[in-house]
């Protein structure tokens, strides 16, 4: 597949992806999972379009961070609301994966520091 074949990032791809370069440059993530993240939306098999966010919340479950059965069924729940409401719960959902990256390396970098 070459660059001009590839089709663009979504509006939460980029979103997320300066989520995590933030959390890079803070040093509270390490650089391969802002990596890791580009090449999972990269080598996707579907395209997420605007609008359909939920996607990308089932994409981050692949990466090991969202509890599939919770996200599912939190978005089933909200189907009927407007998208821009569900929209917003699939960033806190995304924000809240980071969170967890993030309390993650903190705590391995302090042990590999030596400290309690």
């Amino acid at each position: 597949m070459t660059a001009e074949s590839r089709t663009p990032l979504s509006e939460f791809e980029v979103w997320l992806l300066c989520r995590i370069a933030q959390a890079v440059e803070a040093c509270e993530v390490s650089e391969a999972l802002l990596r890791e993240v580009y090449d999972e939306f990269r080598t996707r098999d579907a395209v997420f379009l605007a609008g359909q966010r939920e996607s990308a919340v089932r994409r981050l479950e692949g990466l090991g961070g969202v509890n599939k059965a919770e996200a599912e069924a939190a978005l089933e729940m909200m189907q009927d609301y407007p998208d821009r409401l569900r929209d917003r719960f699939v960033c806190w959902l995304a924000d809240g994966w980071l969170d967890g990256r993030r309390r993650a390396y903190g705590k391995g970098r302090t042990a590999q520091l030596g400290e309690p």
